[in-house]
């Protein structure tokens, strides 16, 4: 009888004391791996989500004189970029110096610039094409065996020169992402040519 007992306590034993355990520093471990709990990124806004949330309901018509996309001028219902960007907790920590804004469109297209220079101008988050087609939000431009697909969203500016190249209009935009400079851009970037930076950009 004593021995039954004494070999139940070793069976509980191995059985509960070696099971996972949760470790204070938010890991989980095992006996042979650590699977780590990724933190959320606070520095990526999910555009198609946050409009889903409302967050940009309340918008403003934006002007733009000639739109390099569409080489006229254009009508669009849109948001400050910089309001936008405000809504993120730790922007206001952000310095715009060290700081570049990355623009992730629906196709793979991933433009960055300055995110000084882009709120050096009047920049917007263009939410709907009032040109557009009776019954939809946007124009879907087609030139021959080419669709460019505008939607969901678009950045403008109304002050910033369309054959200026340094400044980015990224269309079909999905997130928009800060990130800090890399040295290494700004070791390449050929600041003294002016035809090196359209070549750079």
């Amino acid at each position: 009888m004593l021995s039954r007992i004494i070999l139940f306590f070793v069976f509980c034993f191995f059985m509960f004391g070696c099971s996972a355990k949760k470790s204070p520093d938010n890991t989980e471990q095992t006996d042979s791996t650590q699977v780590i709990i990724a933190p959320v990124d606070s520095m990526t806004i999910d555009l198609v989500a946050w409009k889903e949330k409302g967050y940009f309901n309340q918008t403003q018509p934006v002007k733009v004189a000639n739109d390099p996309v569409f080489h006229q001028a254009k009508s669009y219902q849109g948001i400050a970029l910089r309001t936008v960007l405000e809504r993120l907790p730790s922007f206001k920590n952000v310095d715009l110096n060290t700081t570049q804004v990355v623009f992730e469109c629906e196709d793979g297209y991933n433009p960055s610039m300055s995110l000084e220079k882009t709120l050096s101008k009047q920049v917007f988050l263009a939410v709907k094409d009032m040109d557009a087609p009776k019954g939809a939000d946007w124009t879907t431009i087609v030139k021959g065996p080419e669709t460019k697909k505008i939607a969901p969203f678009y950045v403008v500016y109304t002050d910033a020169p369309a054959d200026d190249y340094s400044y980015k209009w990224p269309y079909n935009l999905v997130k928009i992402r800060l990130t800090p400079v890399s040295a290494e851009a700004q070791v390449l970037f050929p600041h003294d040519d002016d035809t090196m930076v359209k070549g750079y950009d």
